[in-house]
């Protein structure tokens, strides 16, 4: 039979085809109504609770336990599990939950596997406490098993490690998302500080995409043990396929115990504060490490204690901060980027830089840098280290007046180890550490050194670097209102015992403040206050910090310009274009060329070095220098004593004094080569280019209450004088002197004199006073008061000398007491008596002038009386009425001189030429008189002469007239008598002869005149007076007046 089985075919696959899809249908429609039963109503499986808690359970991790368990739809399928308890391998509690939701995924179902998409953990209570041996979570323990020496070290738990097994769990291949809500964490660690944590209110979400990756969100609140609660926001973020994920954090109102409590002991205190809000975000690599943290911190109040640098904690009230943190092998690398610290109202720092901070240990490593724009200077002050500068801070703060001074761009350096501070630099090597402080400051008053004045309103700029302070100023304000520039200052040693301070600085202004600082230092009274000028000074300061005021050490080095002052001790004006000067804590001084004034108006070249002892000021001087005298006037004494120089004098001299209240020695010593020197009381000169030299040694107390010339010394051709000399002072006058000269050698003088307690002495061989009274000399000198004892064996006078002077004089109240001279005088050496001698007169004391001679002619001769006279005896004698002056007095008297000669007289030639007697002249000896006596009235330096007879075997003269001395003047009247037959015959008649010849005793008689100056006066005559009788002429003179 033939049977078709295409058709058969055909046939069976349509009615398996409709069998298939009408079961298909079945079964949907039977899922359907399952999902639609699951989808109001859920399923209760607890029967089938064992076998789904047999799928949940490992080996590894262990399993769930649960008290009821649904199976719900509501567009996947959902088992839910309430009263969760998690169990360890062995089967030990160890969390619980209140509700575990599992979503099927409907893929893994579709393969015919059982995974869950989604788990939803609820209510989720944890309790881990950790100790040195073991983690205890919940019930079950976890030992930890420490490796043998060969065994390599288990490797750590890893995140990432842990999200790539997911996969090798079944179920939780497909698992895309999980949470886990309101979980409640206690956590106990092995930390001396915060061993109990709890974490509450927490939910984590996770999430994860194939291809993409994995993120977890954590939010809750954090309770440490005894601090407040801590919200915070974390993040773990993963991406497929890499080794490293990024975890983030966000904490809120924390202190930073809770991190600083997991560093080494030694650490803990670097920062504490309230942090607001604390940033994290790490990367995390497939060990469980991290590479590098990024840290943002909101902080409040809280305090850096850097140890080794700072002796307490540094605080501030806030603080931002930007850091990245980074594990290395042996440390932790806190990159700051940006730290903004607000420390107090007036202090705003901004910091950057690395810590290292070690795993073990204390050795922490700093590189940080610290900015502040502006800031109060005694604020910023706090931020140097005092740990190690205790002594420099004590002294800036003693010294540097920076109360309300600000200071901008503030910056500190801080690179290096902290137990190594402070840093050494090694010469030649590039610094491996560092610490420097810097900024700029206005307005600072600083006191340098101890006795000087405040350095004010100074500005510049302060440096610190490693051990050494250094402030520089290019307008360093005003010491003593002296204007100082370029300051530099500088302290060295900063980290050992004994800091130094040293200061370098340019002062310019008033020399006078420049003075003025030198006498405030050394505490004393100015000497110069009206010095002019301006001063250009370099100053060098060296000080120990702590040292006494007597080791400090300093030096300024002055040019002084336009100098003018009166010097003192001298009281002379001196002026100079420059002047250097240089200054130590121990001596001053000046030196250089000028100008002294100190007689009339002609200014003297000087060159000197002026030295002083500034710790003995004005004790130990010295001064030296050369002086070169021009022609000028010479002080009145030198006038008055008859001394005349002319032309330069160079001097070389000191001026020194040795010890407190000790007098000042004073040594000059002239070249007196160029000079003309003249000494019109001795007759003596010196011509330029004739050597000559001088020299005096003496000592001057600063009050100047007396001299002691202890060496006079003068040579020159026909001059040697050596001596001393001493004399109190009272207002300026002189008294209580004493003076010795041996020898005294000026031109004709050859003497020893001495003087002392107004004693006088003249010895020697010779002394000349020929020029007192010619004119040359004034009269006018005055002459102390005293006894003057002469033994010369020459003195010389004007016309003449006396030989074997022996006598004294006694001057009392400015007058001629008293003297009494015994000489020899002329050719024939005739004996010579002067005498003043006090006699008592009516009750009244008078005193007598007397000159008994037997050479007439030589006396006055040598007084310089008269010149023409020889031989004769001599007795003159005034009455001595009023003194005005050793020369000029008042006076009466009269001159006798007997038996003389009358030779060389130019007046008697030219008046008996007059009247043709000229034949008189003619004798060998001269006009020989028997008899000459003169009435004498002395008005002061007026002499008269009234009735002057002068007898003679020859010829007579009346005469009567003045002398003024004063005014060189002379006049005198008188009759020329011709010895005749005829007068002679008359004269001696009885009676009669008296009144013939009348007052001129000659009844023939020639009248003249004498007028005009003294050394060349007027000589007249009248020849026809002869032949008028004598008492002719008186009767005339009677009705005319007469004529002096």
């Amino acid at each position: 039979m033939n049977v078709n089985y295409s058709k058969y075919s055909k046939f069976c696959l349509k009615q398996l085809l409709l069998w298939g899809i009408t079961l298909a249908v079945a079964v949907c429609l039977l899922f359907a109504g399952l999902l639609v039963r699951l989808s109001y109503k859920p399923m209760d499986l607890s029967q089938y609770l064992p076998a789904v808690e047999n799928l949940l359970h490992t080996q590894q991790y262990g399993g769930v336990d649960l008290d009821e368990l649904t199976l719900n739809f509501d567009g996947n399928f959902n088992l839910i599990g309430n009263g969760v308890l998690f169990t360890g391998p062995d089967g030990s509690p160890v969390a619980s939950a209140l509700r575990l939701e599992l979503s099927f995924s409907l893929r893994a179902l579709a393969f015919g596997q059982i995974g869950f998409k989604k788990a939803m953990l609820d209510g989720l209570a944890l309790r881990v406490k950790q100790t040195d041996e073991h983690l205890r979570i919940g019930s079950y323990t976890l030992k930890k098993d420490k490796p043998q020496a060969t065994e390599k070290p288990k490797s750590k738990f890893s995140v990432i490690k842990l999200l790539s097994t997911i996969d090798d769990i079944s179920y939780l291949k497909y698992l895309e998302t999980l949470d886990i809500k309101n979980t409640m964490l206690a956590l106990t660690l092995a930390e001396e500080h915060f061993d109990v944590w709890n974490v509450t209110e927490t939910d984590l979400n996770f999430t994860r995409q194939k291809g993409i990756g994995e993120k977890v969100v954590l939010t809750g609140l954090l309770k440490p043990k005894n601090e407040s609660i801590v919200p915070f926001y974390t993040t773990f973020e993963h991406r497929e396929g890499e080794d490293t994920a990024r975890v983030s954090g966000r904490f809120e109102a924390l202190h930073s115990r809770l991190f600083t409590a997991f560093l080494p002991e030694e650490q803990r205190k670097l920062m504490r504060a309230d942090i607001k809000l604390l940033e994290l975000s790490a990367e995390l690599d497939a060990e469980n490490r991290f590479k590098e943290a990024e840290i943002e911190a909101n902080m409040g109040r809280g305090s850096v204690k850097l140890d080794n640098v700072y002796s307490e904690a540094k605080p501030f009230r806030s603080a931002v901060m930007e850091a990245k943190l980074e594990p290395q092998p042996d440390f932790y690398k806190l990159t700051v980027k940006n730290l903004v610290i607000d420390a107090t109202d007036d202090l705003l720092l901004n910091a950057a830089g690395e810590i290292h901070l070690p795993k073990e240990g204390n050795d922490i490593y700093l590189n940080t840098r610290l900015l502040v724009a502006a800031a109060p200077m005694n604020v910023v002050m706090t931020a140097m280290p005092d740990t190690k500068l205790s002594k420099t801070m004590g002294w800036m703060r003693d010294n540097l007046n920076y109360e309300d001074i600000g200071v901008t761009n503030f910056e500190a350096q801080l690179t290096g180890h902290l137990k190594d501070f402070p840093f050494e630099k090694v010469e030649g090597q590039s610094p491996s550490s560092l610490f420097r402080v810097s900024f700029d400051f206005d307005g600072l008053n600083i006191h340098m050194l101890e006795g000087f004045p405040e350095l004010k309103q100074t500005a510049g700029k302060f440096v610190l670097d490693g051990d050494t302070i250094t402030v520089t100023s290019e307008d360093g304000g005003l010491l003593n209102n002296q204007q100082v520039k370029n300051i530099n200052g500088k302290v060295s040693g900063l980290f050992t015992p004994d800091p130094v301070l040293n200061v370098l600085a340019t002062l310019e202004g008033e020399a006078q403040g420049a003075l003025n600082i030198i006498f405030e230092k050394q505490k004393i009274d100015p000497i110069v206050t009206d010095l002019k000028g301006t001063h250009i000074t370099k100053l060098e300061i060296e000080t120990p910090l702590n040292g006494s005021p007597d080791d400090a050490r300093f030096k300024a080095t002055a040019e002084l310009n336009d100098i003018e002052v009166v010097l003192p001790f001298l009281d002379k004006p001196f002026k100079s274009s420059r002047l250097e000067a240089a200054v130590t804590q121990n001596t001053m001084e000046v030196k250089g060329h000028g100008e002294v004034l100190p007689f009339g108006e002609t200014w003297w070249p000087i060159t000197f070095t002026w030295r002083e002892d500034l710790k003995t000021f004005g004790q130990n001087t010295a001064i030296e220098g050369d002086l070169q005298t021009l022609n000028t006037p010479m002080p009145d004494l030198f006038k008055t004593l008859g001394v005349e120089i002319d032309g330069p004098i160079k001097n070389a001299f000191t001026f020194s004094r040795q010890g407190e209240g000790a007098p000042f020695d004073i040594y000059i010593k002239s070249d007196l080569e160029q000079a003309h020197i003249k000494s019109s009381v001795f007759d003596w000169s010196k011509d330029t280019t004739i050597p000559g030299s001088f020299e005096l040694l003496a000592q001057l107390p600063e009050d100047n209450s007396y001299i002691d010339i202890q060496n006079i010394t003068l040579r020159a051709p026909g001059a040697e004088v050596m001596g001393a000399f001493y004399s109190k002072f009272e207002e300026g006058k002189p008294y209580d002197m004493s003076f010795s000269f041996d020898p005294f050698i000026i031109g004709a003088t050859n003497a020893v004199v001495i003087y002392k307690d107004q004693n006088y002495s003249l010895i020697g061989e010779s002394f000349n006073f020929s020029k007192i009274g010619s004119g040359e000399l004034n009269s006018d000198v005055p002459i102390e008061d005293g006894r003057y004892t002469i033994d010369i064996k020459r003195l010389t006078f004007k016309g003449g000398k006396f030989e074997n002077v022996l006598g004294y004089i006694n001057r009392v109240d400015n007058k001629w007491e008293s003297f009494d001279f015994k000489a020899l005088v002329g050719k024939n050496r005739s004996p010579v008596t002067i005498q003043l001698i006090e006699e008592n007169e009516k009750d009244e004391l008078r005193r007598r002038f007397e000159v008994i001679s037997g050479d007439a002619g030589s006396v006055l001769k040598a007084f310089g009386v008269y010149d023409n006279l020889s031989e004769g005896r001599l007795e003159a004698v005034l009455n001595i009425n009023h003194e005005y002056s050793a020369f000029g007095f008042d006076a009466d008297g009269y001159i006798l001189i007997e038996d003389t000669y009358l030779k060389n007289a130019p007046v008697m030639a030219r008046l008996l030429s007059l009247v043709s007697l000229q034949q008189i002249l003619q004798a060998d000896k001269g006009i020989a008189f028997e008899k000459i006596r003169l009435p004498l009235l002395m008005d002061n330096k007026v002499l008269r002469i009234t009735k002057g007879r002068m007898k003679g075997p020859n010829i007579g003269l009346n005469l009567k007239g003045y002398v003024d001395f004063a005014n060189n003047n002379m006049k005198f009247n008188g009759a020329l008598i011709p010895a005749t037959a005829v007068n002679t015959i008359v004269k001696n008649i009885p009676l009669v002869g008296p009144i013939l010849t009348g007052s001129q005793g000659a009844i023939v008689a020639a009248d003249f005149s004498v007028k005009g100056p003294i050394d060349k006066p007027e000589v007249s005559a009248n020849p026809f007076s002869m032949v008028t009788p004598g008492i002719v002429k008186d009767i005339w003179d009677g009705i005319s007046g007469g004529d002096e």
